[in-house]
Formats: structure tokens, sequence, C-alpha cells
């Protein structure tokens, strides 16, 4: 799960009692209603730090109250450690059935963190930041890629915008990934997603100790069954939920 996180992002309001951190606080509840084997719970690392601590303290009620069937393990990872090529650190709540008797761990970091030269080799390096006054060289992570064009490249001296490609490349998307919509669309969708070499992290962690607690597999059809069943209940539920909070985003 991975609610908005307008609320809590420094980049955003960094406010514990913006309206769309309600999103964020009936995810608990959510959950339970779900039922999963397993849960990952994505979101900004703010919510640790300074005045957001008091949605944290809401947001601990919440999973307190809710999922009292579940080891619950709290972590913030940074997504270059898992072979992304920027920094982007995340807070995430692993959780598990207390029934299966296995408790949610860190993932191995990979040995190899990439730069943005090893993805773009060409750029020299990023500017970033309020009329781009934040300049960063390509031998290191590049800064958190956001959904709007925070990021330029700079090429032979000149600074320019960095092309859809470039975006994925820095995000870990793989080379062949097909994606449609506009511009702006594909950069908001890149901006806003879990990077897929720390989703695959994670998600290899969690396969490991669920076959280790002797969880069966399922087939494509039941895992097309199963989503059939859980995604209209997911999208009804926050269609029915965001016109209340939409005029806050």
């Amino acid at each position: 799960t991975s609610a908005p996180c307008q609320g809590a992002s420094k980049a955003g309001k960094f406010d514990p009692y913006h309206p769309l951190n309600q999103l964020m606080l009936n995810e608990p509840w959510f959950i339970s209603q779900l039922k999963p084997t397993a849960f990952v719970f994505e979101n900004v690392p703010g919510i640790n730090q300074g005045k957001m601590k008091t949605l944290k303290a809401m947001l601990v009620n919440e999973i307190d109250q809710w999922l009292g069937d579940y080891n619950v393990f709290e972590i913030v990872l940074d997504a270059n450690d898992y072979g992304v090529p920027q920094h982007r650190k995340r807070y995430l709540l692993i959780g598990v059935l207390k029934s299966l008797g296995v408790i949610p761990y860190v993932p191995e970091a990979v040995s190899f963190k990439p730069s943005v030269q090893d993805v773009i080799p060409e750029v020299e390096g990023l500017r970033f930041g309020y009329w781009d006054k934040h300049f960063r060289g390509a031998s290191r992570p590049a800064p958190t890629v956001t959904k709007t064009e925070s990021i330029k490249k700079v090429v032979n001296g000149e600074i320019i915008r960095l092309t859809i490609d470039d975006v994925l490349k820095l995000c870990g998307f793989p080379t062949d990934w097909k994606y449609t919509g506009t511009r702006n669309q594909v950069y908001q969708r890149a901006g806003n997603s879990i990077m897929p070499p720390f989703a695959e992290a994670i998600f290899k962690m969690l396969y490991s100790i669920l076959q280790e607690a002797g969880v069966e597999t399922c087939t494509r059809e039941e895992l097309e069954a199963i989503t059939a069943e859980t995604v209209p209940l997911s999208l009804n539920w926050v269609q029915n939920a965001i016109p209340e909070f939409q005029k806050a985003a």
C-alpha cells in the first residue's frame, strides 16, 4: 500500500494534519479488511521527522488497533542500496501474519550502487532545485526523482531537460519498458513509483520467508482471480474517499 505522500513530504505540505494524511491513517484498517498473508506499507521518511512525529504517533495507534495479527517490521531504506541510481529514502512497514511464525528482515543490499553516469554515460552532472541552483556530479547517484521536472542534466556544459528514457533509467526501470501517455504523465508515474529494483529486493525477502513458513505459491490464474477480487475493492474504497480529499492535494 502506498497512500498519497503530499501531506508528509518535505517537498509537499509537511503538515501532520493535512487532509490527505487520512488516507495513510486508514491503511491499517484497509489491510485488516483484505487480510493478506503479508503486506508492505510505503511512504516518505518525513513521517519520522520533526512535527510529523505527531502523524507517526497516530499511525502507530491505527497499527496497534487493526494489525494485531501481524508481525510488523519498521525500517527506512535507501533505494540506491538496492541498485537504483538515485538516493531515495523510503519509510516501510512490512507485516507478516503472526500465525506463520516468521519475521520480516532488512533485504540484503547490493554490492554495486550505481551512479548517474552508469546509466546515462554522456552526462557530466545534474542540476536541480529552484532555478537549478544545485549541481551534483554524474559519478554520484541522482537526488530523489519527484513527479515534477525538478532535475536537468548537464551535457557538454549545457543544461538540458532529461528525456523520458533518462528518467526511467534513473528510476531503475528496465531498458525495454513500454510506457504510454504524455511526457508529464509518464514523468509523474515514474516519480511516484516504488523503484523496480527496490521493490524486487523487498519482495524477494518476503518470498523467502513465506517459503520458509510453508506458504503455498499460487498459479498465475489464481493470482489473477485474487486480483480480480481485491483490486476493485481497493479502487472502490479510494474512489469513495478521494472526493473528500481531492481539493487538499
